[in-house]
């Protein structure tokens, strides 16, 4: 089966096609060695380049090119040899459904080899379609690559291009001058291991949740369970660095909207450990990855559904609703101590119907625990961007110490918060 999908990798298309649907852009990488680099530049219509262009240097110094038939995006996988002879563009979110293909071998001649998705997976076209390719997407049929970990690796003496195909958690190799598939052995697969380890415990420290190659990697590394990088993931568990994402459910027509917060890389850490704990498995979340992000289903950690009362309805002048939540053990008279949990800011100027005095909250990735939850409605005031709220005349807060405990993999419901005593005049 290995042999048939590389002869299909033979097969050259003719023409050129562009990824019209995501955006592209010059790439440029180096080889391992340092001593070699390999531009991209896409085609670009108005600028009279009807082709991409693909050339690699030495010292700067042009040694070869090639004319690619495909277009690649800018998460693209783009790969030079550490001889220079060779390279590998991988670019998975290629339309699925027109057949471009998305693993391609380069060389001084030209194009060497290439594969479609399905032919990487050795399936047929119709087996990849049922199980990757939906009715609503059939373009973006990003299951089946989703999470990948592609690099050039010297194996059994020389250099070959490597992937890891992270739903199915398995190795697979090329040869760079042939395109051949390369059969990897249990060594072979674990020097795979030790590479794509070393480079994902390099990304960790990436600020970007928006890169490609960082939450990926987290994921190869949830597969491997190496002891000591369990606790990369569980102190994410409890970061408190970053807002949450606000989200707004609208459930009926006529009832008032939802408004869920989630802290992302909370989500990501909590998905990371249930995996690690094998409750759950990464074609799961391959298959279910944004359901997922928005349902109330976690691990480790909990959620809290909760409504908050208040005096009046407000209306699209009135200032923004704040929800703090205090851990017990937080020194509850700093509310910019690193122990409070980011404050939940709700602005009424957005998109407001009178739904009533009762705003709905649902609050994930939090950890088991006790909370004080307080709420101030900042009514007085212009909706602007301030941290924290000052609390004045003709604003509401609610009274009292009102605790809640939230457990792992629950959601504490029926939490009723009352905003609404009024602040006296200073």
């Amino acid at each position: 089966m290995a042999i048939l999908r590389w002869l299909a990798g033979l097969i050259v298309m003719v023409g050129t096609s562009q990824v019209d649907w995501l955006p592209t852009m010059r790439l440029k990488s180096a080889s391992d060695n340092g001593e070699f680099s390999v531009v991209f530049t896409p085609a670009e219509p108005e600028e009279q380049r009807t082709t991409p262009h693909l050339e690699v240097f030495k010292n700067d110094n042009s040694i070869w090119t090639a004319t690619p038939k495909v277009d690649i995006s800018k998460g693209a996988s783009l790969l030079v040899s550490n001889d220079g002879r060779f390279v590998v563009t991988f670019d998975p979110r290629q339309p699925a459904d027109k057949l471009d293909p998305v693993l391609i071998f380069y060389g001084r001649q030209g194009q060497i080899c290439q594969f479609l998705p399905h032919e990487l997976l050795e399936m047929t076209q119709e087996e990849f379609a049922r199980k990757f390719v939906s009715a609503d997407q059939p373009t973006y049929a990003n299951r089946w690559y989703w999470p990948t970990i592609s690099f050039l690796a010297s194996l059994d003496g020389q250099e070959r291009f490597c992937l890891w195909l992270g739903r199915d958690d398995r190795w697979l190799a090329w040869s760079l001058d042939d395109g051949r598939p390369f059969d990897l052995n249990e060594d072979l697969i674990a020097e795979c291991n030790n590479k794509g380890r070393s480079l994902s415990l390099s990304t960790m420290t990436s600020d970007d949740d928006e890169s490609w190659a960082g939450p990926v990697c987290h994921y190869f590394l949830a597969a491997r369970r190496i002891p000591e990088d369990r606790k990369l993931f569980e102190d994410l568990l409890t970061q408190r660095d970053r807002p949450p994402i606000h989200n707004i459910l609208y459930q009926k027509e006529n009832d008032p909207p939802q408004h869920i917060f989630r802290w992302q890389r909370r989500w990501m850490a909590d998905t990371l450990l249930a995996i690690w704990d094998k409750t759950l498995t990464i074609a799961e979340v391959s298959d279910h990855k944004q359901e997922l992000f928005w349902t109330e289903k976690s691990y480790l950690l909990g959620s809290i559904s909760a409504k908050v009362h208040l005096p009046v309805a407000p209306t699209k002048t009135d200032g923004p609703l704040w929800l703090f939540l205090l851990p017990a053990t937080a020194n509850k008279t700093v509310f910019l101590s690193t122990e409070i949990e980011q404050p939940l800011r709700l602005a009424h100027g957005f998109l407001r119907r009178d739904y009533g005095k009762v705003e709905e909250f649902l609050m994930r990735d939090f950890p088991p625990g006790d909370y004080l939850i307080i709420a101030i409605w900042d009514k007085s005031v212009a909706d602007d961007e301030a941290t924290i709220p000052v609390p004045g005349k003709g604003d509401f807060t609610s009274a009292g110490r009102q605790m809640i405990t939230v457990r792992a993999g629950e959601t504490t419901r029926d939490v009723s918060v009352d905003c609404e005593t009024e602040v006296a005049a200073p």
